[in-house]
């Protein structure tokens, strides 16, 4: 279940994210693999209660047997396409590594969810590809390989998970350029920032 590029993001995330955390508040991660950024961003936050989720029945087991932080619960099972989800309450959903290997519907899904929770702050860390930008040859070599594997898989466009998010009421707040050629999206709920 180790993930050689979490470990090797997790500290430049850290830095990223952790000042854009409130105080305190329910964090929901989805897809959160083997728990890495979990154990690593957590103990920064202990007013964070950090709920992790994946749909891989093995990286729920791993969480289950791993020791966690105080504030990290058990993973739970939570399949984003599956609605509604099986969360009570979430004020920050924070999910790496997803967008570009699951279902093209999943983004859409992903605020739906987020919106049908009243999340305030939706984090989205991976590639993306940046119209007017020109695209990495390793990443274009990346979403090659992606869609080979599987054809509703690949590297979004950031446009398009934009319009997405505006759809369900999530303005893009920032674009933050992280190592490997990945980006950290920080989405604002438009209901949180009239009020």
């Amino acid at each position: 279940m180790f993930s050689p590029a979490a470990e090797r993001n997790k500290r430049s995330i850290h830095d990223v994210l952790s000042p854009a955390l409130p105080a305190s508040g329910v964090l929901l991660e989805l897809a959160c693999g083997a728990l890495q950024h979990a154990c690593y961003i957590a103990p920064y936050h202990p007013n964070i209660i950090w709920q992790p989720t994946d749909i891989n029945p093995q990286a729920l087991a791993h969480g289950a047997g791993i020791d966690r932080p105080g504030n990290v619960l058990q993973p739970v099972h939570l399949d984003v396409l599956a609605q509604p989800w099986p969360v009570a309450q979430a004020d920050i959903i924070y999910s790496a590594n997803l967008l570009h290997i699951s279902p093209s519907e999943v983004p859409a899904a992903l605020f739906r969810g987020a919106q049908r929770l009243q999340v305030s702050e939706v984090f989205i860390y991976g590639p993306f590809i940046v119209d007017g930008d020109p695209t990495t040859e390793s990443n274009l070599r990346f979403d090659e390989s992606l869609r080979a594997r599987n054809s509703d898989w690949g590297i979004r466009q950031l446009n398009d998970v934009q319009t997405t998010g505006a759809y369900f009421r999530y303005q893009l707040a920032k674009v933050t350029p992280m190592p490997a050629h990945n980006l950290l999206l920080q989405f604002t709920s438009i209901a949180q920032v009239a009020h």
